[in-house]
């Protein structure tokens, strides 16, 4: 008697040979099977497992057809400078192997967010200088180049923990090429839109990036050069056949960003909660911390600051008050960020700004697309937020690149002679109360001094309103604001000796 299986396209076939032995068929291999007393169901379950086992190790035509289709994007490897195979991932081997890597490289949900700063904590409070590509030049006794980098470690690595789950971070590190009581300065540089623009804008002087100002190897001059690395780039890539899983180039390949979004994440979040993360760290071991972007990558630093607040943010050729309705600003935002600009508006982000002590630089240049144009030529963005003092503005320089050095030389300057303004600091007494975030209907309130006080809960829209308001001397409170429409707001807490404001969510 013969039996025919088929599990996932794999064909079993199971035949009674004779009296002491089974045989088994999956594809090419053959497995003898010694005759037990035992129901053929059993037998039959076991061969199911196996085959299904035999499955996910092996890609059919199929699968690889899908993987060559959405792995599309080329891998930057210098062989000359970092031989060898330095992936952290290990190649697609099945598909469940793929969605697995996906969903590992991409762990937060988008409505973590705005909650993300408060939620991360830095493990061991340190970064690590000491892995990735460092093996692999003492592997294979390479001459370091100090002319490429000043550290033998170009990458750091950063772990940290936010919603439960233990997450590593990376990025590129070019250390102070001067004294180093300067290096109290930190950089932190985001890339635009393409494949390996981390490589691009930290190797190549004639990067788009880098048009105007080589600006990693300028400002290593005055401090610390971070690049953050992304989950699509370099070491960390999923990849196929020598390719890696496209980001969104050429269009939007459907397959990442709808597969996190069945998952409700999204890459560009996933991109902004690690910078959070870097920014957060880095603001205990240095006095400044200044924020980069271009293009997209403006647009990220343009977020990143609102929710972090660094010192300064430069966002180069990445945001105007005409995204609102801009329909490409829409696509992208879309796609990438899941809709995030129906909570960064232009009304949100003035309201946030003007509270902040961040510095904030927003540039264009003037031979830019006809978008970039229209906001040159009318002064859309400046107008709206004229009188407001940390932000300052630059459409004097072509190229849609970083602006030249001595713009950026000119605001950089004025980020360290800035003194912070009293109106600040979200964070200015973190250990005061802590409170779950985002809300749905009950705000919870644990305060987390030792003798008990008298404080004053307010809760303030993003125009500054006050929405509501109680005092209280308990250790812990709970309040309900189900009745607040949902979206961001400002909950300050003054206590006899204290005041703090946080961002809260209203879901």
């Amino acid at each position: 008697m013969n039996y025919y299986l088929t599990d996932e396209g794999n064909s079993i076939l199971v035949e009674k040979k004779d009296k002491k032995f089974i045989h088994v068929h999956i594809k090419q291999y053959t497995i003898h099977m010694r005759k037990i007393n035992v129901s053929a169901y059993l037998l039959l379950a076991f061969i199911l497992l196996f085959g299904k086992n035999k499955a996910q190790a092996q890609l059919s035509p199929a699968d690889s057809s899908f993987l060559l289709s959405v792995c599309i994007d080329p891998i930057y490897i210098d062989l000359v400078n970092y031989p060898g195979n330095w992936f952290i991932n290990n190649p697609i081997s099945n598909m469940s192997d793929f969605h697995l890597q996906i969903e590992q490289a991409y762990p937060f949900l988008n409505n973590q967010l705005l909650s993300a700063y408060d939620s991360i904590q830095i493990i061991g409070n340190q970064a690590y200088h000491d892995t990735i590509l460092n093996s692999q030049i003492d592997l294979y006794n390479i001459t370091y180049n100090q002319n490429l980098f000043k550290s033998k470690d170009p990458f750091i690595k950063l772990d940290f923990k936010a919603f439960n789950k233990n997450v590593t971070t990376y990025a590129f590190l070019d250390s102070i090429d001067v004294a180093p009581q300067a290096s109290n300065n930190a950089y932190l540089l985001l890339t635009g839109t393409g494949t390996n623009q981390l490589t691009g804008l930290a190797l190549v002087p004639n990067n788009y990036h880098n048009q105007n100002c080589f600006l990693r190897n300028h400002l290593k001059n005055v401090g610390d050069v971070y690049l953050m690395s992304t989950a699509d780039e370099e070491n960390r890539a999923i990849h196929f056949n020598n390719k890696k899983l496209g980001r969104y180039a050429p269009g939007f390949p459907p397959y990442l960003c709808k597969y996190l979004d069945s998952l409700q994440k999204s890459p560009g979040v996933n991109k902004l909660i690690e910078t959070i993360a870097m920014v957060k760290y880095l603001k205990t071991k240095y006095d400044h911390v200044i924020v980069m972007g271009l293009s997209t990558g403006g647009t990220e630093a343009l977020w990143v600051s609102l929710l972090s607040e660094p010192h300064g943010a430069l966002v180069s050729s990445g945001y105007s008050t005409l995204c609102d309705s801009d329909a490409n600003s829409q696509l992208v935002n879309s796609y990438f960020y899941s809709n995030y600009l129906q909570y960064f508006n232009r009304d949100t982000l003035k309201s946030i700004i003007s509270k902040s002590s961040t510095q904030y630089l927003f540039t264009q240049a003037l031979n830019d697309n006809p978008f970039i144009q229209l906001e040159i030529d009318s002064n859309y963005t400046p107008q709206f937020f004229a009188g407001i003092p940390n932000v300052f503005f630059d459409y004097t320089y072509f190229n849609h690149a970083f602006p030249p050095c001595d713009i950026i030389d000119t605001f950089t300057q004025r980020v360290l002679n800035a003194a912070p303004n009293n109106t600040d600091n979200l964070h200015l007494t973190p250990e005061h109360f802590t409170c779950n975030n985002p809300v749905y209907d009950d705000l919870q309130i644990q305060f987390n001094d030792k003798e008990s006080e008298k404080n004053i809960i307010e809760i303030l829209d993003l125009c500054g309103n006050s929405v509501l308001k109680e005092e209280t001397r308990l250790k812990v409170i709970e309040i309900s604001i189900g009745q607040l429409p949902t979206g961001l707001y400002f909950l300050r807490i003054q206590g006899n000796t204290t005041q703090q404001i946080k961002k809260i969510l209203k879901l």
